[in-house]
């Protein structure tokens, strides 16, 4: 029997009804055990009431869905609630991002210090996130290792430049460590994430460094419908970013024996910047598309040629990334079958995003397939 369902209720106050006659009935009957009846059957009867009205609000207010999450609830001081996605839409409109043109700011929800991370997640939402109420938009899970050196600056720069010229989508940016497990990547980021901001349940797609390969694999392995798509960010090895212009071939001249002409040995010629390999990794379930975006491919010029080589990197990542993603979904879009159950609504304080200078955004985006190039 449905914990929300109809006949749960109509068997709630069948109950009520019956014992409310029954204490009637022995009111003035069984002598002296009476005295003890009256009082029994009139706080069942109270129970029952209260039981049948909270049947009745939990059916309206979804706190417990089902049996399973009134059964597993963590008590300790949290509350159980069924999710409805864009929990900050509020704190947003009034001390986010109030230009509505994509902005960065700390996201520390509840559970977060669990969840083993070097500090509290990063996250941009793009333009236009608080105009389209009724959008749901995929999501961006961009890990780091703390070795490449990326800042909040160059994280909020690449997310926006993202934005911009593949079209929306929420960034995370999580800063990892030893101790990080991939079902943070699957399961507890995700959760959290349905609960605070309006995304959908799948196609997301996942941007890594060189460093956080292994954790990269294990997560896109575990959950493949989540995360179809991989990027790799991998820096060459003493390579430095291009330079603009053109550079005449040094010539070095080698010594050799009198009598014979010197050899002139032109210097290599530089390579032509070659565009990202997209591939189907071996080891990765079936379907699963990645790209290694190597700096010789990328540095000094895809996104802003005075900007540093790793935020360009990244620019690029999430490009490619976030072209693998689809549209927004509009509210007419059916939503998840069903929604995971989160603990604890009581978020902590969030502080307030700095001002923005994202570019205007365009006209609204058309639905269903794949992103292409603009």
């Amino acid at each position: 029997m449905s914990l929300t369902g109809v006949p749960l209720f109509v068997c709630a106050f069948l109950v009520m009804a019956a014992v409310l006659a029954a204490t009637v009935l022995v009111w003035n009957r069984w002598g002296r055990a009476r005295f003890v009846l009256r009082p029994v059957g009139i706080l069942l009867t109270e129970a029952l009431l209260v039981l049948s009205v909270g049947l009745v609000v939990n059916r309206s207010e979804q706190f417990y869905p089902d049996w399973d999450s009134l059964l597993h609830s963590q008590t300790a001081g949290s509350t159980t609630y069924a999710v409805h996605p864009g929990g900050l839409d509020g704190w947003l409109h009034r001390s986010g991002d109030l230009a509505d043109q994509g902005d960065a700011f700390p996201w520390q929800p509840s559970g977060w210090a669990e969840w083993h991370l070097a500090a509290a997640p990063l996250v941009f939402t793009p333009v236009g996130y608080l105009a389209h109420t009724e959008w749901r938009y995929p999501a961006l899970v961009v890990i780091d290792d703390g070795k490449t050196g990326w800042t909040t600056e160059s994280e909020t720069a690449a997310a926006r430049s993202a934005d911009h010229t593949a079209g929306p989508a929420i960034v995370v940016f999580a800063r990892t460590t030893a101790a990080t497990a991939p079902e943070v990547l699957t399961a507890a980021l995700p959760t959290a994430l349905a609960h605070d901001l309006r995304v959908t349940d799948k196609h997301w797609a996942l941007v890594a460094p060189a460093g956080d390969t292994g954790l990269a694999n294990r997560a896109v392995a575990a959950a493949p419908g989540r995360y179809p798509a991989l990027a790799l960010v991998k820096p060459a090895a003493g390579t430095k970013p291009a330079t603009t212009g053109t550079k005449k071939p040094v010539t070095t001249t080698t010594a050799k024996p009198p009598g014979k002409a010197p050899a002139k040995k032109p210097a290599t010629k530089p390579k032509t910047p070659a565009k990202p390999r997209t591939t189907v990794a071996g080891t990765l379930p079936v379907g699963i598309i990645t790209t290694t975006v190597v700096e010789t491919a990328y540095a000094g010029g895809v996104t802003d040629p005075k900007a540093p080589a790793g935020q360009t990197l990244l620019a690029a990542a999430l490009d490619w990334a976030c072209r693998q993603t689809p549209p927004p979904l509009a509210a007419s879009t059916p939503p998840a079958k069903s929604l995971p159950v989160y603990h604890s609504p009581h978020h902590d304080k969030h502080p307030a995003p700095g001002d923005s200078g994202a570019p205007s955004v365009g006209g609204a985006k058309p639905q269903g397939g794949k992103r292409g190039p603009r």
